[in-house]
């Protein structure tokens, strides 16, 4: 069986689920070229929601069921559950699983933190808070919130070692280890992550593929 590591090069395609809202940008910019949560400021937005809802509706069932993972989300940052689940966002990531990366591209806008705010938004406005959601989204994020876009999936092949880590800081070697005891065992191992990409790539190493 292939090693995943020849040459300091990843042997095996990796694959980024995002949607259509994207893909103009990374054609002309490259994947990871441009950062939507940066540009949009979508971090400063979701906390200014999630501090709207925590503090008109702390104690109530609604907001108690969702108010732990939100609160991991406002303060970006890993959950201190014992699971490690990253909700810190503005970074790329990929993995070799396709359909882990169409998953994503389906269950999101493209930005795994554009859907929470999405989702924190119409909370607030389910709870009859219209008046501040409207305060606080800036036209563009409201604009882009309020369409449709169709899922994407991204190859990438022969990504090099120096472009690419670990999502969680895991030490690389661990990690490829990981993935090489996946790809023989197919066994999914709880310290299993995808890789956080560290530099643009071009849209000429990129191929894009149908659902």
């Amino acid at each position: 069986m292939k090693k995943p590591l020849e040459n300091a090069v990843i042997q095996r395609p990796l694959y980024h689920g995002t949607t259509s809202l994207f893909v103009d940008s990374i054609k002309e910019h490259g994947l990871g070229g441009l950062n939507p949560v940066e540009e949009w400021d979508l971090v400063s937005i979701y906390r200014a929601l999630f501090e709207v809802a925590d503090k008109k509706f702390r104690g109530t069932s609604s907001w108690e069921k969702v108010r732990i993972k939100a609160s991991y989300i406002a303060c970006q940052k890993n959950s201190n559950d014992g699971l490690n689940y990253n909700f810190r966002h503005g970074n790329v990531y990929l993995t070799p699983i396709r359909k882990i990366a169409f998953d994503y591209a389906n269950i999101s806008e493209g930005s795994e933190l554009l859907s929470y705010l999405k989702g924190l938004a119409l909370y607030l406005i389910h709870q009859k808070e219209h008046e501040e959601v409207n305060d606080i989204l800036p036209m563009k994020v409201a604009s882009i919130l309020s369409k449709s876009y169709q899922p994407v999936l991204l190859r990438l092949e022969s990504v090099c070692l120096t472009e690419i880590e670990p999502e969680n800081g895991m030490d690389k070697d661990y990690l490829l280890s990981l993935w090489q005891n996946f790809y023989e065992t197919g066994t999914v191992d709880k310290g299993l992550t995808n890789w956080k990409l560290t530099k643009p790539l071009p849209w000429d190493r990129i191929e894009l593929l149908g659902n």
